[in-house]
């Protein structure tokens, strides 16, 4: 939740100091500043992964079962997911009180509840279920399990690193969008 967080505080921020404004002046394009924002906030969650895979590997004594390469790609995917999440919510809420709880929101409910963490998805109710298909962190949930357990690799997989590079589209596609209506043409 972190990257999230920063990347909507970041791009809030910008719109709430209406500094956002200097740069749909500039020649800046609106790909750009999106991606700019969204890469910082990768690396941010590049480092805090590297951390815990470190602590991982060493104090809980966890050991990959299979190939990581897809561990590893799911990783970055995921970091630019929530990070484009984040600038997502930041660009489309320009408080950063109300763009703080909208992440937290996203990052509890959905992330935390509806994602298979806590329980299986098959036990969520019936009617809200499908919601699960559509919650980024389902998917990397499951493949952090197969490559610490399960050891299934890219034959198993493939599908939850595709949904994953899917929905973080959708949501740099959808902040794109929000921002690409106010870049000024020169």
């Amino acid at each position: 939740m972190f990257p999230a967080l920063l990347a909507a505080l970041a791009m809030s921020q910008e719109g709430e100091q209406k500094t956002v404004l200097q740069v749909y002046v500039s020649s800046i394009s609106a790909h750009e500043f999106l991606l700019s924002k969204i890469l910082a906030f990768v690396l941010i969650a590049m480092a805090e992964w590297l951390l815990s895979l470190a602590l991982l590997l060493t104090y809980f004594g966890l050991h990959f079962t299979g190939d990581p390469s897809v561990f590893i790609v799911a990783t970055i995917l995921y970091a630019f997911c929530v990070a484009a999440f984040g600038s997502l919510v930041g660009a489309a809420i320009p408080s950063q009180a109300a763009a703080i709880q909208v992440v937290a929101l996203g990052g509890f409910l959905l992330v935390f509840l509806l994602s298979g963490l806590i329980f299986p998805v098959q036990n969520i109710p019936a009617g809200i279920r499908w919601i699960s298909g559509i919650v980024w962190s389902r998917y990397y949930i499951e493949i952090v399990r197969d490559a610490l357990l399960h050891g299934g690799g890219w034959a198993a997989m493939w599908f939850n690193v595709i949904m994953i590079a899917v929905i973080g589209a959708i949501f740099y596609g959808l902040g794109w969008l929000k921002l690409r209506r106010m870049q000024l043409s020169i």
